[in-house]
């Protein structure tokens, strides 16, 4: 079996905080520390944008720029399989991808080939 959650939010700053802090969701990590909120900020505007109507799914550039880095010394392969000790290993364990492999503001056609 497979099960999907989609979350479809009206995102503005009166309610960032309260949506960052939710625990329901797995992801994003750390969603009302400084790294979870960083990635919800970087989806802003991605598939939808009021004065821009070329923004869609099908233009989809990806997510801006984010900055992140393990919180713990020393992350290692053990801790990516436990989800406490993960959240604390972002770039280690790869939660996050850098930008230098993610390369936000290109197509995905110019980043994968498709």
């Amino acid at each position: 079996r497979i099960s999907v959650t989609i979350w479809l939010v009206d995102y503005n700053e009166a309610n960032f905080d309260k949506l960052a802090a939710d625990v329901t969701a797995v992801f994003p990590p750390n969603g009302g520390k400084s790294e979870g909120k960083g990635w919800i900020r970087a989806q802003r505007g991605r598939h939808w944008w009021r004065d821009d109507p070329t923004v869609s799914l099908v233009n989809d550039e990806g997510r801006a720029s984010l900055e992140f880095s393990d919180s713990k010394e020393n992350c290692g392969e053990a801790d990516c399989t436990d989800y406490e000790e993960r959240d604390k290993c972002l770039r280690t364990c790869k939660i996050f991808i850098d930008d230098a492999e993610y390369k936000p503001g290109y197509l995905r056609r110019e980043v994968l080939g498709y």
